[in-house]
């Protein structure tokens, strides 16, 4: 676990996602509108059954960032999965096979927290073992152009911008 001194106390960072912050997260992904505008969590973890179903189908390391009660304030995800077919793939993107994703809750936005809780789950899941069992490649993610916050966190994080014209999304890649 990793302790974060922040403008709003001590917040942990574990690996791990317990029984009451999937409740938490289900709730969030069905009522803040700034996630449900910006992605599709509604969808992802509609309710338990949908998030268990998920859990099962897909392969992901989840960190969880909370407060000392263990309130839920963000979540960063990472496992295997190829780019988009759009995606021009030259020799130069070959290698990223690994999405990721991070959310951050009311109490946590704009609070400046978003590239430290990035930088340091990046940091675990790239140590981890479970990074060399995804195969142990670049990352990358898919997200909202409009989506301002999110990409300066994700450049503020060492991520480039991709753009192919694919409406409203923008591809950020990381060596």
């Amino acid at each position: 676990m990793t302790t974060l001194e922040t403008s709003i106390g001590k917040l942990k960072i574990k690996e791990g996602i317990t029984k009451s912050q999937v409740k938490e997260l289900i709730h969030f992904s069905n009522s803040d509108s700034l996630i449900q505008k910006f992605t599709t969590d509604q969808v992802r973890f509609k309710d338990v059954v949908t998030y268990n179903k998920r859990l099962k189908n897909k392969i992901r390391t989840y960190y969880t960032l909370s407060d000392d009660g263990g309130k839920l304030l963000g979540i960063t995800w990472f496992g295997p999965k190829n780019m988009p077919d759009w995606f021009d793939k030259k020799p130069d993107y070959e290698g990223y096979i690994i999405t990721f994703a991070i959310r951050l809750y009311d109490g946590a936005r704009g609070i400046g927290i978003g590239h430290i809780f990035l930088s340091e789950t990046l940091n675990l899941y790239l140590n981890s073992p479970q990074y060399k069992d995804h195969g142990g490649g670049k990352l990358w993610c898919l997200l909202e152009k409009s989506n301002k916050a999110a990409v300066r966190v994700y450049k503020k994080s060492g991520f480039r911008s991709y753009n192919k014209n694919e409406g409203d999304k923008i591809l950020m890649l990381r060596h």
